[in-house]
């Protein structure tokens, strides 16, 4: 198989993503075509061969001299320039992360690149062989939104976490916590807010607040109250993976709120399988659809209501334990079902 990428796809969030995705695959070569004037030197699989291109063109032509007829982008986008290939016998499938017209009009509010954009999603995703999906959401809001496509070859894989449950003997009753940034579509705001209500009930709650932006998180608190420390709040940067695993193996409850919108709907943010795979439970709006939908059936979490009381009597009631926390995460994220989707995806 052949895997394009450009220098869009070179974020290290994004790369780390997709290197789990190409050991998922479970291909005994992959043939990687990486921008030469834009590729880091990213550490890579071993079935995994690099071939630098230096123009589009170029790229054609390295596409072409190979047999292999499957090829991987990792964007809508990508897949609509090339798909001129699927009519001489390529294959084509796309890792489709988002809903890209969505995003682009939330940054730059204009509508004519929206709907450009979309006209592009809609015929990349119709001559795509396979898709990959980071939620069932998605998929059912493509659908709605492009009434003439139908994503019948298409699978679901999650961002999964790399943390584990650590902590099964110290106490962690009513310790709360959030790590993230503090955009206004993280909710930090309303995390606070909830907070605080929660503290008026439950005198011995704590809130950990793990953040890299620690003063611009410390003025947001002080909007709310100036005495924040005798309140329970702390606030603190964490600058590596193996502190944020010690630090939510320490916590029983972790925020996850989002505004309900179809950017939150269709997301699936690492921040819930972190918070599973450490035993905390989350507190989750219905926003984040798919995720909301595990919360309720597995019980593992708490669903954010806009009635506080209601939320302080859910979390007062709330019984599971880290351990059965943890194993709804390797019963519903699991890395060996993801590697049999990728089978039936790709051949």
């Amino acid at each position: 198989m052949i895997v394009f990428t450009d220098k869009q796809s070179y974020g290290k969030a994004v790369w780390e993503a997709f290197i789990k995705h190409l050991g998922y695959m479970d291909e005994n070569e992959i043939i990687l075509l990486v921008d030469n004037n834009s590729f880091p030197d990213y550490e890579l699989p071993s079935n995994v061969r690099k071939i630098a291109y230096r123009n589009r063109f170029e790229a054609i032509k390295i596409i072409l001299s190979y047999k292999k007829r499957r090829l991987f982008f990792l964007n809508v986008v990508d897949l609509f320039r090339f798909q001129f290939l699927k009519y001489i016998g390529r294959k084509l499938f796309v890792w489709h992360q988002g809903i890209i017209p969505e995003e682009s009009y939330s940054r730059h509010n204009s509508t004519l690149r929206y709907y450009i954009l979309s006209v592009i999603e809609f015929l990349a995703l119709r001559n795509a062989d396979g898709a990959v999906l980071v939620s069932s959401e998605a998929k059912s809001f493509l659908e709605r939104k492009y009434k003439f496509l139908s994503l019948k070859k298409c699978i679901v894989v999650p961002c999964l976490s790399d943390f584990s449950l650590t902590n099964i003997s110290e106490p962690r009753d009513n310790k709360f916590v959030y790590i993230g940034g503090i955009s206004p579509w993280q909710c930090f705001e309303d995390v606070i807010a909830s907070y605080l209500y929660i503290k008026n009930v439950i005198e011995n709650a704590t809130l950990s607040i793990y953040t890299l932006d620690k003063e611009k998180a410390k003025i947001t608190v002080e909007k709310f109250t100036c005495n924040y420390k005798e309140l329970g709040i702390e606030i603190a940067s964490l600058t590596s993976r193996n502190e944020v695993e010690a630090a939510l193996n320490n916590h029983r409850y972790g925020f996850l709120l989002r505004k309900n919108i179809p950017l939150n709907n269709v997301a699936s943010p690492i921040k819930f399988g972190e918070y599973l795979s450490c035993g905390v439970a989350p507190i989750i709006t219905d926003a984040v659809i798919d995720y909301a939908k595990i919360v309720r059936e597995d019980g593992i979490g708490i669903i954010s209501s806009k009635d506080k009381n209601t939320l302080v009597d859910d979390i007062k009631l709330f019984d599971k334990s880290p351990q059965e926390i943890y194993q709804s995460y390797r019963n519903r994220f699991n890395s060996q079902q993801i590697r049999k989707d990728y089978k039936w995806l790709l051949n």
